[in-house]
């Protein structure tokens, strides 16, 4: 089973999510770009590159995932303002 986070950001209204693990057809993971702070939750790949700015991504550990910024206007979200979630 898989997890996640959901988030509504506090500034612009955004609800956003970010799904992680394996499920039982589909596996996702965090990419964050450092250079950006661009985020995509997808299939785990080998190397990832941010389509902004064309640096290399990372995968988010949990810690990370729990932070994400807003896509749409990037205010910083904070830990306790992630709602968990499972997902298969």
């Amino acid at each position: 089973m898989g997890w996640g986070y959901q988030f509504k950001c506090e500034k612009c209204g955004t609800e956003y999510h970010a799904y992680m693990g394996q499920g039982y057809i589909a596996a996702y993971c965090v990419y964050c770009c450092r250079n950006c702070n661009y985020w995509v939750s997808e299939e785990p790949t080998k190397v990832k590159m941010c389509p902004k700015c064309r640096k290399r991504m990372h995968r988010a550990n949990d810690e990370e995932a729990r932070m994400l910024p807003c896509p749409k206007c990037g205010n910083a979200a904070k830990p306790e303002d992630a709602g968990y979630l499972r997902w298969d």
